[in-house]
């Protein structure tokens, strides 16, 4: 009944029917089949009404490639960013990583970077207190925050087993200037 009720609203132009009508194609729910490129289209569909939530998704699609989009950061970029001048902290968190990577064709901004994730930090968003943890462990060892997370996340990497590595999760890490 709610899949009905999201299409007549989709149909009408609602972005919020829209969104959700997306979210159950996306996920397979509400008895209809999983469409990934229908999400993307109804996605676009409130995305160009404005809607922060379809902002955001729309930009994760393109940024993954997902729904038959092609993997496209400059767009995703271009997503995040409204989104997150209205306020929504997934997509503060997020446009905070494009321009802490420099990705997306947008300029690398440390301190930019900094404001967006602590705007996110503010609303509560957990991902985003891990990203200013990682900007924070990333100054003190000299390394960009990219250059750690993968060292961190990567299950190949021998960095987090390392010896720097278990002084760092311990507490013990000193930055070099600090070194006796």
């Amino acid at each position: 009944e709610a899949a009905r009720l999201y299409r007549r609203a989709a149909e009408q132009g609602h972005p919020l029917g829209q969104f959700n009508l997306a979210g159950f194609h996306e996920s397979g729910t509400g008895g209809l089949p999983q469409d990934n490129r229908e999400a993307a289209h109804l996605y676009h569909l409130a995305a160009k009404l404005g809607f922060a939530k379809a902002q955001l998704n729309l930009a994760v699609h393109h940024a993954r490639g997902k729904g038959g989009l092609p993997r496209d950061d400059r767009e995703a970029a271009r997503l995040f960013r409204p989104a997150a001048e209205q306020g929504h902290a997934d997509a503060q968190f997020n446009l905070g990583v494009f321009i802490d990577e420099g990705r997306g064709g947008l300029p690398q901004d440390d301190a930019e970077a900094a404001r967006l994730y602590r705007l996110a930090v503010e609303k509560g968003f957990a991902e985003a207190q891990a990203g200013a943890c990682r900007r924070t462990w990333a100054r003190l060892l000299a390394i960009s925050a990219s250059q750690l997370s993968r060292a961190m996340l990567c299950p190949s990497s021998n960095w987090a087993g390392s010896s720097s590595g278990r002084r760092l999760w311990a507490g013990r890490y000193l930055p070099r200037r600090e070194r006796p």
